[in-house]
């Protein structure tokens, strides 16, 4: 389990992790109602008498650069190269504290858990508790191509004014361009 996002590196604030609770909490694209005027909302339509009021995010953009090597061909596909609904990664639908996270050691000193493989966490695999998150059916991507522009999408509901619960989340694959070179350039013949 890790208390970042997965994949997404090397980026303009974050360094080599995206924390999601900093990018959440913290990101100038996001707003943060306060506690006394946030509004919860049932999952039901149905019951819902007033709107929901909560916080959220809009237009975050991060500038990140690849880490991978973008030239040299693969036989395996990378994250960057999936395509539509394929799971790359999975969040928790309900957020989890940071202590859960912490190492576990004996009255001997000996380690009986390490970071981020907990009980606790370990009880979250193939669980309801777990949201997939997948490559949008239209905007995926493709072997050989590098998407120059990458949108996660998080949809959440406010259950109550503490507490938010995680939903569905999507990766969006944009501005596609090749890592072949052309003909003329030495690279592939049948581009």
């Amino acid at each position: 389990a890790l208390p970042y996002l997965p994949f997404f590196s090397n980026c303009e604030g974050y360094d080599s992790h995206i924390s999601i609770s900093r990018l959440l909490e913290e990101h100038s694209g996001c707003t943060i109602v306060p506690y006394e005027d946030t509004r919860g909302a049932s999952q039901y339509r149905l019951f819902n008498r007033a709107p929901p009021i909560s916080d959220y995010c809009q237009d975050v953009d991060i500038r990140c650069s690849y880490e991978e090597d973008l030239v040299a061909s693969r036989q395996r596909y990378r994250w960057y190269e999936s395509g539509k609904d394929e799971v790359l990664f999975h969040l928790t639908s309900d957020a989890i504290e940071a202590h859960v996270f912490e190492a576990h050691q004996n009255d001997a000193g000996l380690v009986e858990s390490r970071w981020g493989r907990g009980l606790e966490i370990g009880m979250l695999r193939d669980s309801y508790k777990l949201v997939p998150v997948t490559v949008d059916y239209i905007k995926e991507s493709m072997k050989n191509v590098i998407p120059r522009r990458v949108e996660l999408e998080l949809e959440y509901y406010q259950v109550n004014k503490g507490k938010k619960r995680l939903v569905d989340a999507s990766l969006k694959f944009d501005e596609l361009c090749t890592t072949f070179k052309p003909k003329n350039f030495g690279g592939n013949a049948d581009l």
